[in-house]
């Protein structure tokens, strides 16, 4: 996976990896930062959601915005000790 990139949603600031915009906090121009893209999930795996652990749901999400920054490994066993408790899941209804 290609790292993505954050811009500033005032628009006046460079753009920054996942670290850079973590360390900083806010753009120099006061604004958020928000990834350039969002990236997108299939819906076989959003399917295949339903009968995972919160944990495994976590870092299939977090991984897309993370990439080389943190090896997936780690990534993996930081959502296992974050989530090492059942988390109810609501069903949501897919609109696409």
């Amino acid at each position: 996976m290609t790292p993505l990139r954050f811009h500033s949603t005032n628009g006046r600031a460079p753009a920054a990896d996942l670290r850079q915009a973590l360390l900083v906090g806010q753009a120099p121009d006061r604004g958020l930062y928000l990834p350039e893209t969002f990236p997108t999930i299939p819906p076989e795996e959003r399917a295949a959601f339903a009968g995972w652990p919160y944990h495994r749901i976590a870092f299939a999400i977090l991984r897309r915005f993370t990439a080389g920054v943190l090896p997936e490994d780690a990534q993996a066993e930081l959502c296992r000790d974050a989530y090492d408790f059942e988390v109810p899941l609501e069903p949501v209804q897919d609109r696409a």
